[in-house]
C-alpha cells in the first residue's frame, strides 16, 4: 500500500479518472471527498485539526500530505491501517488503495 502512495498509483488513478461519472463512492468516501475539496479550497490542501483522527488521516492520505501524517505521528502504513480499522463497512483490504484512488479520480475530474 505504501508503494501506491509513494509512486502515486498513476496507472490506477488514470483508469479511475477515465471512468468519470461512472465512479460511485460509498458514503464515507463521499464525505472524505467533500473534506478534500474543503481542504484544497480553504486550508492550503491540509486537513482541519478539528476533524476526527480518521477523517484527518483519510484526507491526508487522499491528498498525499505526508507532513500532516508526520505531524499526527503516523506513518503512511499506520494511517491506512487506522482508517481501515475505523470503517464500518470497509472494502476488501487488497482493494483499499483503489478506494483512495477513486476519491483522487473524482478530485482530478474537477
Amino acid at each position: 500500500m505504501d508503494e501506491a502512495y509513494v509512486n502515486g498509483g498513476q496507472d490506477q488513478l488514470k483508469a479511475t479518472a477515465a471512468a468519470g461519472d461512472m465512479i460511485r463512492l460509498d458514503r464515507f468516501a463521499e464525505d472524505i471527498l467533500g473534506r478534500c475539496r474543503w481542504a484544497k479550497r480553504h486550508n492550503d490542501g491540509r486537513p482541519s485539526g478539528a476533524w476526527s483522527t480518521g477523517e484527518q488521516l483519510a484526507v491526508a492520505l487522499v491528498l498525499r500530505d505526508r507532513a500532516h501524517l508526520d505531524g499526527m505521528g503516523y506513518t503512511v502504513q499506520e494511517a491506512y491501517q487506522r482508517v481501515y480499522g475505523g470503517m464500518i463497512s470497509p472494502p476488501p483490504y487488497d482493494e483499499f488503495g483503489a478506494w483512495f484512488n477513486s476519491i483522487r479520480g473524482r478530485l482530478a475530474d474537477e
